[in-house]
């Protein structure tokens, strides 16, 4: 795609006016998640709460940030090394970018477009495409853990309602959903171009026809790891608000908990209210500490994409080309 003269000789000024506004978007959406009612009584909660040895569950949290980021980062480089050679180094400072555009952007859109950054003019769009391709077994795996834990949960009789079941059936479909496109691509990719609104699209998918079987494994793999990750860090994380909680119980409510996050997409600048109403849900047993339920889901949010989006803004000041 041939750049416009007029891009070319202000790209300087553009790269600079483009930082400039996703700094301010990015302050302003977070200064707003902060002003929140719930935030601050989260906040006064956590200050009750806490004391000077829970630093023991908050520092293993805050290194498994990084671990959660860094197999992020691996997918997205075995998916990404099919259009362009870049480093793993690269692929994880876009991974972080990406995680500050999308405070900006609805539904996923921010990590599409932070991650293609990190590729050449011509790759940008492939890239994109890419990035939704390599981030459907994440889909896949949160939503099949989550519908076996909440088979689990429903027998148990921890959770009811009509919903759950519902959600059972809503995960399944929705697997099968992100799972097929994923393993039949070449089957599918073909029928694309026959479509004639749709032949321009099939150009930016000839890599995802390439993808290896080997390679596709490697990802799922990868993102059942990285599940195990921030469940982890959730369970971890809830020891300071819940002291008694058993960890097989906690654990299968945040199966649920991301089941329900996985099937209700939302906004990035939303996703924080969002996640709170979800986890009310998906915690129904432990509601008698609601207060604790909501600063679970702020302290993640912090830990988790707070610290991840102030240090993708820091990568993308750094970069001299956008």
């Amino acid at each position: 795609m041939k750049v416009p003269a007029i891009i070319k000789e202000n790209q300087k000024t553009l790269i600079v006016a483009f930082k400039l506004i996703v700094f301010s978007l990015l302050v302003y959406n977070i200064y707003q998640k902060l002003a929140e009612k719930g935030f601050n009584e989260a906040l006064e909660n956590f200050k009750k709460e806490f004391n000077v040895s829970y630093l023991w569950y908050l520092i293993p949290v805050f290194i498994l940030m990084f671990i959660n980021w860094g197999l992020e980062a691996w997918k997205w480089w075995i998916a990404t090394k099919y259009i362009e050679d870049i480093s793993y180094w690269q692929a994880y400072k876009a991974i972080f970018i990406g995680t500050a555009i999308n405070q900006i952007l609805p539904i996923g859109a921010g990590e599409v477009a932070g991650r293609s950054l990190m590729h050449s003019a011509g790759k940008k769009w492939k890239a994109a495409a890419m990035t939704y391709f390599s981030q459907m077994p994440q889909k896949t795996i949160t939503m099949l853990i989550g519908v076996g834990f909440l088979v689990y949960v429903l027998n148990q009789n921890w959770l009811e309602g009509q919903f759950m079941y519902w959600l059972i059936w809503i995960g399944l479909i929705d697997s099968i959903i992100w799972y097929i496109p994923f393993f039949h691509a070449k089957t599918i990719i073909p029928w694309i171009r026959k479509i004639s609104f749709l032949e321009k699209v099939a150009v930016y998918l000839q890599e995802i026809e390439d993808f290896k079987t080997s390679d596709k494994w490697k990802i799922y793999a990868i993102s059942a790891m990285r599940w195990g990750v921030f469940t982890l860090q959730y369970v971890i994380v809830s020891y300071i608000f819940f002291n008694d909680i058993n960890f097989y119980y906690y654990f299968s409510l945040c199966a649920v908990n991301f089941l329900l996050q996985s099937v209700i997409p939302s906004a990035g600048f939303l996703d924080l209210g969002i996640r709170g109403n979800l986890a009310f849900m998906a915690f129904a047993p432990l509601m008698e500490n609601q207060m604790g339920i909501l600063s679970v889901s702020y302290l993640i949010w912090i830990i988790n994409l707070l610290i991840p989006s102030a240090i993708g803004y820091f990568f993308l000041l750094r970069m001299k080309q956008v």
